[in-house]
């Protein structure tokens, strides 16, 4: 089950069938690659922990901060989109329902009585 909009899932799946018609490419790769997709999208949303050995994937901790830390981590299988946008959750950051831009805002250093 998908929790989005009907027009948003319409437009997600439009687009993915899309490829099929618009980019040559053998059906094969086309099914390989949507299978990969929603088989990592289930993993990644399991409560397992799993680091990836492939190159340019992160491991599912860092989508799994996009839904805790809902401004950053916008990428499901990588990292490369939003560490090039300055998306990725930093340690040295903020992240709350008043932080918008994916940036985060500076943390304060506690008050000295």
């Amino acid at each position: 089950m998908t929790a989005v909009h009907p027009v948003e899932f319409i437009m997600h799946q439009s687009v993915l069938l899309a490829c099929a018609f618009i980019l040559p490419v053998h059906w094969g790769v086309y099914v390989a690659v949507i299978s990969y997709t929603y088989l990592i999208g289930a993993i990644d949303h399991s409560g397992v922990k799993v680091s990836w050995p492939l190159p340019f994937h992160t491991s599912n901790k860092f989508h799994d901060d996009h839904h805790v830390f809902f401004h950053c981590n916008y990428g499901h299988h990588s990292a490369i989109f939003d560490r090039l946008h300055g998306t990725d959750r930093q340690e040295h950051r903020r992240y709350d329902e008043t932080t918008f831009g994916g940036k985060g805002a500076p943390v304060e250093p506690p008050h000295a009585p």
